[in-house]
């Protein structure tokens, strides 16, 4: 694994060192697309003007068509109570 070269940054402290040395090699690369499920670091990567997806972005690609409309919505739900349920 390749260490990205930028010096230390306070606003990525907070996040876990996968997802702060993604949103940096992104930025390094000049990427097209940020692959990132946690929140924080979503919001971090887009303030940094990233464009992001998640997991289940991917899967809902058009050109991939994994996931049919459906089962994507099941999973949006059960996302969405997931996360609702771990703030109580």
């Amino acid at each position: 694994m390749r260490q990205t070269v930028s010096a230390p940054d306070a606003a990525l402290a907070d996040l876990d060192p996968g997802e702060r040395e993604a949103i940096r090699l992104a930025q390094e690369q000049r990427a097209d697309l940020l692959l990132i499920d946690e929140r924080r670091g979503r919001l971090e990567a887009k303030r940094r003007g990233l464009a992001t997806t998640g997991t289940l972005g991917v899967l809902w690609l058009p050109t991939n068509n994994l996931l049919r409309k459906p089962i994507f919505v099941a999973l949006l739900k059960f996302r969405a109570i997931s996360s609702i349920e771990s703030k109580n």
